[in-house]
């Protein structure tokens, strides 16, 4: 019999699978014309977009394989409209993402939490709430 976390985590699951699908294919919405910025940390130089008010709470949404930052072409405009700061960085080996150098690379979760720490610290961000699908 499946415990209640269980039964909540994969509620959680779908409701973010649908809101980030549903809403994309119901709204349409792309955001392909938005620029590319770029930071770097120790091991990345890390692409990412950047939507909303700089003095926005910051909400890192991260996209899971083998997808992109466009996943969230239909959540990120609500998210806005709701006064936050939108960041979707590419994750290691998506998109404009590169190795600094040559690294061993490894796509392991704890490698990819290191990147969400590492690109927080590089934009200087303290607090922030994260969200993201595999």
């Amino acid at each position: 019999m499946p415990s209640r976390r269980r039964f909540i985590l994969k509620s959680a699951k779908l409701t973010l699978a649908t809101a980030i699908f549903g809403n994309q294919v119901a709204l349409g919405q792309t955001n392909s014309s938005t620029t590319i910025k770029m930071t770097q940390t120790d091991v990345l130089n890390i692409g990412y977009e950047e939507h909303g008010p700089t003095d926005g709470f910051p909400i890192i949404l991260l996209h899971g394989f083998p997808y992109d930052v466009r996943s969230f072409d239909g959540v990120s405009g609500p998210l806005v409209a709701a006064g936050y700061r939108v960041l979707l960085p590419y994750l290691r080996g998506y998109g404009p993402t590169r190795f600094r150098d040559a690294t061993r690379r490894m796509g392991e979760q704890a490698a990819i939490a290191q990147d969400l720490i590492d690109f927080a610290n590089a934009l200087n961000i303290e607090k922030f709430a994260v969200a993201g699908f595999d």
